[in-house]
């Protein structure tokens, strides 16, 4: 069982993140604001490149050289719980706020029925479906320190939000406690 244990992060904070019991990713905590009306954050810069767990030189990654555009995760959980480690601290360097999009979508049908582009400073709607020009954005959502794992090791976006920027709608997964087949 894992223990939770103070953690006091902030931004340039470089995060190990475990991927098996050899290797590792790394992340740098990009933007860490605690204001009432900040943007949703923090955003956390995953770094290309898969290190071992106990034999990185952190003078020698760079830093800036990210394997997709920054996300919102619970780094601070991830960290209290030992399920990840602060290793350093360095400058954020290249960093601009991304923008990010979202959509309010049918729960039975998967269907997006209009999106939004965030630059932290707002949103804004942009259409029924995604223009092609934010498909490479990512999605406006916390996603959990497991998805973030889990992204590094397959690439694939996190259900639904990848099929739905890719197609404009996701199929529903089926409610494994319903009974669709009759007697």
């Amino acid at each position: 069982m894992r223990t939770m244990k103070r953690v006091r992060l902030q931004t340039g904070d470089i995060i190990l993140i475990p991927l098996s019991n050899s290797q590792a990713a790394l992340g740098q905590l990009v933007m860490l604001d605690l204001r009432p009306d900040a943007p949703l954050n923090p955003l956390l810069r995953v770094v290309k490149g898969v290190y071992d767990l106990k034999d990185f030189d952190l003078d020698k990654i760079d830093l800036t050289d990210e394997l997709f555009p920054p996300i919102i995760t619970g780094v601070g959980g991830a960290v209290k719980t030992g399920y990840w480690y602060n290793v350093g601290n360095k400058p954020v360097d290249e960093f601009i706020f991304p923008k990010f999009v979202s959509t309010n979508y049918n729960q039975d049908t998967g269907e997006a029925r209009g999106w939004w582009l965030n630059d932290g400073t707002g949103s804004y709607q942009i259409g029924k479906v995604l223009p092609d020009e934010y498909k490479k954005l990512e999605y406006r959502v916390v996603l959990s320190p497991a998805d973030v794992a889990e992204r590094i090791i397959t690439g694939e976006v996190s259900w639904p939000y990848g099929d739905l920027i890719r197609y404009n709608k996701f199929t529903p997964k089926k409610d494994s406690n319903s009974n669709d087949m009759q007697d």
